[in-house]
């Protein structure tokens, strides 16, 4: 049985956003009516895309609109204090949460890393790249690595040298090899 009406999901948003309801009535009352025809409440669960312990409760006592409350700031009396310290701090909320709690407050450095997110996020210039060409040659990326591979019942550590032409200088030496040979 598919229903029309479903569970909303909550919000997660910390501007203070007005949540919506966790279990709408329809939802309860179609766990009700599951049950009254002899449904197990696993099965309810499943029908539903509900957690089994949400039918238990809702089972158990008559439904009644339920909302999260609305997130006290935590931070609020620190506000000022962190928007004039974090960009000294170098945007760093682990500087930032050890501060506060030398501050006297004792607030999860959770709760400091989404204050200051939106802060550092505005600190942050658009990086934008330069392109740039070079002339064919011109340009390789060279790395060294070193790896463990079995030789027979040994294994041997073999030291590795990668040398990577860019796109445009591969091409043009094959060509020009191509002309030579010709």
């Amino acid at each position: 049985m598919q229903l029309e009406e479903q569970s909303e999901k909550v919000s997660t948003a910390s501007e203070g956003v007005v949540e919506v309801e966790l279990v709408s009535g329809g939802m309860g009352q179609a766990i009700r009516q599951l049950r009254s025809r002899g449904m197990a409440k696993k099965a309810i669960a499943r029908e539903l895309g509900l957690d089994i312990k949400t039918v238990r409760k809702w089972l158990a006592r008559e439904w009644a609109p339920q909302r999260r409350g609305e997130r006290t700031e935590i931070l609020a009396p620190y506000a000022e204090m962190i928007r004039n310290r974090f960009p000294e701090t170098g945007y760093n909320a682990v500087v930032m949460h050890r501060e506060l709690r030398e501050a006297g407050s004792k607030v999860a450095y959770v709760s400091v890393q989404r204050f200051v997110r939106p802060l550092r996020a505005a600190a942050q210039p658009e990086q934008a790249s330069v392109r740039f060409e070079t002339a064919p040659g011109g340009q390789a990326q060279v790395d060294w690595g070193q790896t463990g591979v079995w030789i027979g019942e040994q294994k041997v550590t073999v030291h590795l040298f990668v040398m990577v032409l860019c796109p445009a200088s591969i091409r043009t030496a094959f060509w020009r090899q191509l002309e030579t040979a010709g």
